[in-house]
């Protein structure tokens, strides 16, 4: 075959690789689904031994929960990510505050919310717990932070070390999310999972330029 019919072929090869991850990502995009609602499936997990299971599919997965301290302080959910997929976002897609207690007269405390490895968290009582707490990583939220990618904060550290993560493979992840004080924080949170970037792409562009070389080395 001669070098520049083997050259067309490649370049099909390679704009076909490419419509296939661009459809993907189009049908991740349209795909949302609520995987968790307070308000249907009742409160949360309080445990961190024993965290509420969700499952997440390629797409939008959205959870729906409230937090309050003391009656409901912490909400932990356990997920995974599977083969070949990466969590790419936890967006905080709404946020209300309203106030627990009538002597407070404006919600003045934070909530939180931080990403830990594995299927369980811990109940922080004292400071020795928190990097198991936070193993990810974690930060503080407000109303102002609507709109905001929480995956993003603690990838940024946050009010933690943080792990300098730009992405979340394959593997076993438990969320946590509380509130502080009296407050009602009632929340929408988007996890989005996507496919990961596909390595046999990568493969033929670098034999494309490869052939390219080949071809101009025999056009001398």
């Amino acid at each position: 075959m001669k070098i520049e019919h083997l050259l067309a072929a490649l370049r099909r090869t390679v704009l076909a690789a490419l419509a296939i991850a661009l459809f993907a990502g189009l049908a991740t995009s349209a795909n949302a689904q609520v995987v968790f609602d307070d308000a249907v499936n009742g409160n949360a997990s309080g445990d961190g031994d024993a965290p509420t299971e969700v499952t997440f599919s390629l797409g939008s997965n959205i959870i729906n929960g409230t937090v309050t301290s003391p009656d409901n302080t912490r909400n932990y959910y356990t997920f995974t990510i599977g083969a070949g997929q990466e969590l790419s976002a936890i967006n905080l897609d709404s946020i209300s505050v309203s106030v627990g207690d009538p002597v407070v007269d404006n919600p003045v405390d934070p909530g939180f919310f931080a990403l830990v490895a594995g299927t369980t968290s811990v109940v922080p009582n004292n400071s020795a717990d928190l990097p198991d707490f936070v193993n990810l990583g974690g930060d503080l939220f407000a109303p102002a932070d609507a709109g905001a990618d929480l995956l993003a904060r603690i990838a940024d550290g946050g009010i933690s070390s943080g792990s300098g993560f730009s992405n979340i493979g394959a593997g076993d992840y438990t969320f946590v999310i509380q509130q502080t004080g009296p407050e009602a924080s009632s929340f929408s949170l988007d996890f989005q999972v996507t496919t990961a970037v596909p390595e046999p792409t990568s493969g033929i562009l670098l034999a494309g330029l490869g052939l390219v070389g080949l071809a101009r080395r025999r056009r001398r």
